[in-house]
């Protein structure tokens, strides 16, 4: 996906889930304002700036919410 600028407010999220490939998102701004959280578990950014304010996050751990098993 491409993207001129991501903002995301404070208090506000943006959570990432993809298969083994991947997500990638390409911006020429990612901009998380006091407060905000991006988590991914694989993510690829390419941006050109990535402004964090203070009490701002980005978590890329990997976790599983759901496990699926076929029997």
């Amino acid at each position: 996906m491409i993207f001129d600028t991501i903002e995301v407010r404070g208090g506000g999220k943006i959570e990432v889930q993809s298969d083994s490939i991947g997500f990638t998102i390409h911006c020429s701004l990612l901009w998380l304002r006091s407060g905000a959280v991006l988590s991914a578990d694989r993510l690829k950014l390419k941006a050109k700036s990535v402004i964090v304010e203070e009490s701002a996050t980005i978590d890329l751990n990997f976790r599983v919410s759901r496990l699926r098993y076929n029997v």
